[in-house]
């Protein structure tokens, strides 16, 4: 009787693991989200997979009660739970040889294999399968390794390389020659902001700074023209593609050849109906959507997180053998268009609604066509100049995919023999060939998750700006959201300079033309300011935005602005002008607490003041004390610069200058045009910038 009792509960302790790996399955694949149409905070779904991660944990056996915080914890630092959770438990598994702990990775296999690799096996039967495989666990009394080492080698060889066989990943093949081209005949390049060079310019020639050939192809595509191309992006067409044209795209990849697509949401720049059709040929279509990307949140297996804003489509992947790189999962809902709301690019309610999608929604993946490679993208951010220096890593790491030649392992020869191979030692083995499974997949997990931790060279060696975003607010995104220094990347990038964003003054500050800090209230620490005083010193240029902030209970003052110019005898002084509350902005939303002491500041004629030849408009201004005055108010210098030994600092006493740069409606233009001569004259006349003529 006793043994009987021992043994229900025995039972009902493997049952409730089981339970517990398999909510842990279905929540973190987004499939809980998917079939009951949820939306959740990320913070919320990570408390639930830390929870049941530490049953699973500590519902095995007592001894692994010290990392049972660590269960808990990791949901919350790892972009594939999953992968991450089943890599955390194996660990455990094999240090601590539990067997019960081998139940749930049984279960966690088809779901971490799926999420590692990028698979693109539906979720439905990916769940079904990890059923499946809960029901097994429970007739399986122990798991030993088999007892011939040639069959343990076999199996875990096989299950090792076919993940990395499935996987976005060429580990065993050189990168391919030839130009990267962009298709400029259906995608315009023009852009308001100047009149021969675009940002489509400015990515084009950000890559050719890292060494890659780049070539803007300007007229219908044809066999002859892609003769020296490794790599053709296509974004947004606003033309459609002919049959010709499809077909020598297809040729292309079929060869070798690998094609970066660019899609938007809905169907705007008519990207739904002009991309499909070529899509279609590879088993990937853009969806007439737009994904409401309220937390961002994405599951890369590059490693790096793409950014966003709330615009974008989520795609259809047709191809089991294609890789799913990123998707969203849990907080957002893709919103169906409305062919009929031409008025607003076609865009739906906003709503969740019935015929919306939920949960697991694809919107970065890639397949692979012949001997060449096709990855597709539901947003087109990434390709864009301003947006282009939060992408680096991912731009690099996406042309570093498409570049590499087709790796061996994905044959399908290679597969096949693979597959058999591990078929034959699941036969010979049975039960014993878990364990060895499970290690080679754990292998092939670590050697992916290593690729996407390696950070390829995305820094190019000439003509660097650093843009600080860990002491200000140099991206233009973060509160008060009206600093728009999105400007000086743009006019930076037409001045021939690569910005790059950086979180502290860099250990190898010379490298970079210029250090420039937009409304820093974080503290510079000492090594930082002997850093730059340095850096200044011996050449280099040091630009500080800084004015009055915001009243608010979270305000800052000028602390850091002027710990920083007490280095140079600088300081900023007291406002200018009288401070008047407003509500409305350029982009006409309200914010009680925002001020303004509009003002109009005078050019003093000096060399950087070139063609300025009429007052500037600053918002929140203060009194720059110290240097020779650039621009003054009643006598007070608003803008000032000093030569300190063979460099310079220039101090603009307003970090909301740029508020209003840019007026997009009725029609584009530049409101101040005397602000715009003068960030013009920053990048060529101080910085030594070259304006580009769209090369």
């Amino acid at each position: 009787m006793k043994n009987e009792a021992e043994g229900t509960v025995a039972r009902a302790k493997l049952i409730a693991q089981s339970l517990s790996s398999l909510f842990l399955v279905t929540l973190a694949s987004g499939f809980l989200h998917q079939e009951l149409r949820l939306i959740t905070p990320l913070v919320f779904v990570n408390v639930l997979l830390g929870i049941a991660l530490l049953t699973i944990v500590l519902s095995t056996t007592k001894k692994f009660a010290p990392i049972s915080v660590l269960a808990f914890l990791l949901p919350f630092f790892s972009k594939s739970p999953l992968a991450y959770s089943f890599v955390f438990l194996a660990i455990i598994a094999i240090l601590f040889r539990s067997d019960d702990l081998f139940r749930n990775l049984l279960i966690l296999f088809p779901g971490a294999f799926v999420e590692g690799t990028g698979l693109a096996i539906p979720l439905r039967l990916t769940i079904a399968l990890s059923i499946v495989l809960a029901i097994l666990t429970l007739k399986i009394r122990s798991f030993q390794w088999p007892s011939k080492p040639l069959l343990a080698l076999i199996l875990l060889v096989s299950s090792l390389l076919l993940t990395i066989s499935f996987s976005p990943v060429d580990l065993l093949t050189s990168a391919k020659e030839g130009s990267i081209a962009y298709d400029a005949y259906h995608h315009s390049v023009g852009v308001a902001f100047f009149e021969n060079d675009s940002m489509v310019h400015a990515t084009m020639r950000y890559l050719r700074s890292l060494g890659h050939d780049t070539l803007i192809i300007r007229e219908p595509i044809s066999p002859k023209l892609l003769e020296n191309v490794s790599l053709l992006v296509i974004e947004t067409p606003e033309k459609p593609y002919n049959q010709q044209e499809i077909s020598a795209i297809v040729e292309f990849v079929r060869k070798g050849g690998s094609l970066f697509i660019l899609g938007d949401h809905t169907n705007i720049f008519s990207c739904y109906e002009n991309l499909n059709p070529l899509l279609e040929e590879f088993g990937i279509l853009l969806n007439f959507d737009y994904s409401m990307l309220w937390e961002p949140h994405f599951t890369s297996l590059l490693g790096t997180d793409v950014f966003e804003e709330t615009a974008g489509a989520t795609l259809s992947v047709k191809k089991w053998d294609s890789c799913i790189l990123y998707s969203l999962r849990y907080t957002t809902w893709a919103d169906q268009g409305d062919w009929e709301a031409t008025e607003h690019v076609y865009m739906g309610d906003l709503l969740p609604g019935k015929e919306d999608s939920f949960g697991y929604m694809p919107v970065y993946a890639m397949t692979w066509y012949g001997d060449g490679k096709v990855l597709v993208s539901a947003n087109s951010d990434v390709f864009s100049g301003a947006n282009l220096i939060h992408n680096y890593e991912t731009m690099c790491k996406i042309v570093d995919l498409l570049k590499k030649r087709k790796d061996p392992l994905k044959s399908t020869l290679s597969r096949a023999v693979l597959a058999f191979l591990l078929i034959f030692g699941m036969l010979r083995a049975r039960s014993s060939s878990i364990k060895p499974i499970s290690c080679g997949l754990l292998l092939g997990l670590l050697l992916l998750q290593a690729y996407a931790l390696s950070s390829p060279d995305w820094i190019p060696e000439e003509n660097l700006i650093a843009l600080d975003v860990g002491h200000g607010n140099a991206d233009g995104f973060g509160p008060p959201h009206i600093y728009k220094a999105v400007f000086l990347v743009i006019f930076a990038q037409h001045y021939g300079f690569n910005p790059i964003l950086v979180k502290e003054v860099p250990e190898d500050i010379h490298r970079y033309r210029a250090f420039i800090t937009m409304g820093p209230t974080k503290p510079f620490s000492k090594e930082e300011l002997e850093r730059i005083e340095s850096y200044v010193k011996s050449g280099g240029i040091l630009i500080v935005f800084d004015g009055r902030h915001a009243e608010t209970p979270l305000a800052q003052g000028n602390e850091a602005a002027n710990s920083l110019l007490s280095c140079f005898d600088m300081r900023l002084g007291e406002p200018i002008g009288e401070v008047s509350y407003f509500g409305n902005t350029s982009w006409n939303y309200t914010m009680a607490y925002w001020f303004e002491a509009r003002q109009e500041i005078s050019p003093t004629g000096e060399e950087l003041m070139k063609g300025v030849n009429g007052n500037i408009t600053v918002y929140s201004a203060l009194e720059v004390i110290g240097g020779n005055p650039l621009a003054t108010w009643r006598g007070k210098a608003v803008i000032s610069e000093k030569d300190y030994g063979s460099g310079k600092v220039l101090v603009i006493g307003d970090h909301t200058v740029l508020r209003d740069f840019v007026k997009y409606e009725p029609v584009f233009s530049f409101p101040d045009p005397e602000l715009k001569q003068f960030i013009e004259n920053i990048f060529s006349i101080l910085l030594g910038g070259e304006e580009q003529k769209g090369d």
